[in-house]
């Protein structure tokens, strides 16, 4: 398959972008919506239940919106958006499913055939649109560490202490991906034609090097998100490795104890992805002369600055300064 050509701005690259945006748009409202009935308390989701129904059913009839933008002709592009969409339409029938049964009593631990189905679609998909990007295409390394991070949550219910250390392993390794996208953003040129394409739609001139760099910072703050869960992912696992047989009762509460606040701790990281990403893609719309509605989150993190004092935002940035 020949990869699509992502060399020079143009209408047509703009106006994918502008439609690929739109259907992440939904991803992250439904990521927000899986966080939500993972995490909230059976009164929050039973108080929210029928607005969390009717968010679902307006993202059903969005996802073909995607393909109206202009009456766009998206060319070359069409076919790579199509993997998006069919990814879009499978995880908006998981939320869905996941979402109308949330208030039915399950354990804890307990994770639906469906939704370990979709988290290796969801592998396969993202594989393919794989093949559509150029090698030196940042996307690409956002791509892997998803892959690496899914793998390493499909490896974890094998529930055996060597599954839970190449766990480990997976989630370093999409650490790892996340560090050099991190650092090759600041120089990829993949984000000077994404963002001239975008102001080619809206017929204006894209020498605002201030605008530009509040663009490429939008980004940057998603991917310390990102990477921010892989690390809580990865912490998770190196707790479920100790080998609870050879510890005392004491030993094993700080163990559960640990366990359970960096669960916390992940669960406000996946929150802060998704706000950081709708933000990112209101400021793609607004590049291109468009305007998306301002969304309540169900499940909002509870510090939406704290990312910028993290740990991993730190380590990022330092990172930058270094090289």
């Amino acid at each position: 398959m020949t990869n699509i050509l992502f060399t020079a701005p143009t209408e047509d690259l703009g106006n994918y972008y502008l439609a690929k945006s739109y259907l992440e748009y939904i991803q992250w409202q439904l990521l927000d919506i899986e966080t939500f009935t993972t995490y909230a308390s059976k009164a929050e989701m039973t108080t929210r239940y029928g607005e969390m129904i009717d968010r679902l059913d307006t993202l059903e009839k969005l996802i073909p919106h995607a393909y109206c933008f202009k009456d766009s002709n998206l060319g070359i592009y069409g076919d790579a958006l199509k993997v998006i969409n069919t990814h879009t339409i499978n995880y908006h029938k998981n939320i869905a499913n996941q979402s109308r049964d949330c208030l039915l009593p399950k354990p804890d631990d307990e994770i639906s055939k469906g939704d370990l189905d979709f988290m290796k679609s969801s592998i396969k998909k993202w594989q393919g649109y794989k093949r559509y990007l150029p090698l030196d295409h940042y996307e690409n390394k956002l791509l892997d560490s998803a892959i690496l991070s899914t793998k390493a949550f499909l490896k974890g219910f094998f529930d055996d202490s060597n599954c839970f250390k190449l766990c480990q392993e997976y989630s370093m390794r999409a650490m790892d991906e996340i560090e050099d996208l991190y650092q090759f953003i600041a120089t990829n040129k993949n984000f000077e034609d994404e963002y001239i394409s975008l102001n080619i739609l809206n017929k204006v001139s894209a020498e605002d090097r201030q605008e530009f760099e509040v663009f490429l910072s939008l980004h940057l703050k998603m991917i310390a998100c990102i990477y921010r869960e892989n690390n809580m992912q990865y912490k998770i696992f190196i707790s479920l490795c100790v080998d609870i047989d050879n510890l005392s009762k004491a030993e094993v509460d700080v163990m559960i104890n640990y366990t359970e606040s960096v669960a916390l701790n992940l669960a406000q990281a996946s929150a802060s992805t998704a706000e950081s990403s709708l933000v990112l893609i209101r400021k793609i719309f607004d590049l291109a002369g468009y305007e998306l509605p301002e969304i309540k989150m169900f499940f909002p993190p509870m510090e939406s600055d704290e990312i910028s004092l993290s740990t991993e935002h730190v380590y990022l940035q330092n990172l930058l300064l270094n090289n």
